[in-house]
């Protein structure tokens, strides 16, 4: 759903959908009306696909977004899809872009965060500049996104860092990510399980508060 703050998500899902139905084109006004000579059935086909592609924006949109649409004569949705970037693309100003620059650099995560969710947020900033002047490349991505992470994942962090950068991906670090934090939680419960005891991540290590084979440790608390 389209709101005054989330122009870039909902275009890159909107495009999607659209995409699926054969409409994109018609929205993005790439694809003109087939000339009054042509078959029926291309006609029909466009009709069908300019209602589908007027419908599934005007329906993404919040209401008090659909005044702005109430005023374009006849919903044509290439005009539609040009008003709705004027209004909110942010990315079409140089001070819009330094912002949005601006949000990214201060974008880091927080406790409790998964990998997942934060690369999330960084990709969408970058979905807000790509085809601009400002946009932000991979490997600028990549760095902020290893140099922001929070304080669990120093050891692996250093470990990226120190590698070739060939062969670097955003997936691909992010997939390592997730899958660093998948075999720690792993271990975690392995050793809980065999001592009836809990871990907690830290640096990159499984820490047990107690573990087996402790001489002083109790299951009852006492020595």
């Amino acid at each position: 759903m389209l709101t005054p703050r989330n122009y870039h998500t909902w275009k890159a899902d909107i495009m999607v959908f659209l995409t699926c139905e054969n409409a994109l084109e018609i929205v993005l006004g790439n694809e003109d009306p087939p000339l009054a000579n042509a078959s029926f059935a291309m006609r029909e086909s466009y009709k069908k696909r300019l209602g589908l592609a007027t419908g599934m924006v005007y329906s993404s949109v919040e209401p008090s977004i659909r005044a702005i649409i109430n005023k374009i004569p006849d919903r044509n949705p290439a005009q539609i899809w040009i008003a709705l970037g004027e209004k909110f693309n942010t990315a079409t100003s140089r001070s819009g872009r330094m912002a949005i620059r601006k949000r990214f650099q201060f974008t880091a995560m927080k406790e409790g965060t998964s990998v997942q969710a934060y690369n999330a947020r960084l990709t969408t900033i970058q979905q807000e500049l790509s085809g601009t002047p400002d946009e932000i490349p991979d490997e600028s991505l990549i760095s902020h996104l290893l140099q922001n992470l929070s304080k669990n994942y120093k050891t692996l962090v250093d470990i990226i860092t120190h590698r070739p950068t060939e062969g670097k991906t955003v997936d691909s670090i992010t997939t390592e990510l997730i899958e660093y934090v998948t075999s720690n939680t792993v271990f975690i419960a392995q050793v809980g399980s065999n001592t009836n005891t809990a871990g907690t991540i830290v640096d990159g290590h499984a820490l047990v508060a107690e573990t087996q084979g402790n001489p002083n440790h109790s299951s009852c608390g006492r020595r």
